[in-house]
């Protein structure tokens, strides 16, 4: 898409500018917007149909049903995560296994629209569609600062099914990948029960270990080059627009 990457301590940002790459930028994603930020891209549009004398149409939200592309693993990519825990009975063994995908989003959009401010509507889209009900959270940050978020949490086997049914079909594309088919595997789990064998708790703490990726974090060199060369690999096979 262009652009100038920059790294800093433990992120990475991509700045756009020039005209031909922001003008890539909104023909990709000009009809494909979900949410109230569409405001920002109409604001772009509108500046560079002035200033250019362009005549780029303002499209709609996509209204399609969330199956048709591949937006939701996207979204998931940027503001969703993977989550396994469990219980422990009298003997210490696993019980009580819970795992799901969580995505979480502001109520309001901090500009006004025409499409509104609310993201009850999205996420209330997202929550029917994995069949589970819509959370509402209220937590206070520093300084007494009041947050008010949507919650969709995949929270049984229903919804977890049809998440990584989605995401096989329409793969992520951040390190989060690595994490679809822990969760598959956590799905036979709760089917079978095998977590409760004296082997179980070893193995839960390896399928954890792997959603956490705390590959990352060990000191061997060997196993760093390894994920970076499966993420590779994994982005290759599935976004063969990446060349």
């Amino acid at each position: 898409m262009g652009g100038n990457l920059y790294i800093k301590n433990n992120y990475c940002k991509l700045l756009i500018k020039s005209k031909p790459s922001v003008l890539r930028v909104i023909y990709l994603i000009n009809g494909y917007m979900r949410t109230p930020k569409i405001e920002a891209l109409h604001r772009m549009i509108q500046w560079y149909n002035f200033k250019y004398n362009y005549n780029i149409n303002l499209l709609c939200l996509d209204k399609s049903p969330l199956n048709n592309n591949s937006w939701l693993s996207g979204y998931i990519d940027a503001d969703g995560s993977f989550y396994l825990n469990w219980l422990y009975d009298k003997k210490g063994r696993a019980t009580s296994l819970q795992y799901y995908m969580r995505v979480s989003q502001r109520q309001y959009y901090h500009r006004s629209s025409l499409v509104g401010i609310s993201y009850l509507n999205l996420m209330s889209r997202i929550a029917t569609f994995l069949s589970v009900n819509l959370r509402s959270r209220h937590r206070i940050r520093k300084n007494n600062f009041q947050e008010y978020s949507y919650e969709v949490r995949s929270g049984n086997y229903i919804s977890n099914y049809i998440i990584l049914s989605y995401l096989l079909k329409f793969p992520l594309f951040s390190y989060k990948y690595r994490a679809v088919p822990v969760q598959i595997e956590l799905l036979r789990l709760s089917k079978n029960k095998y977590y409760k064998l004296p082997t179980g708790l070893t193995y839960l703490n390896e399928l954890k270990r792997k959603i956490k990726l705390e590959i990352i974090n060990d000191t061997s060199s060997s196993l760093i080059l390894t994920y970076k060369k499966e993420h590779y690999d994994h982005i290759v096979k599935n976004f063969p627009f990446y060349y």
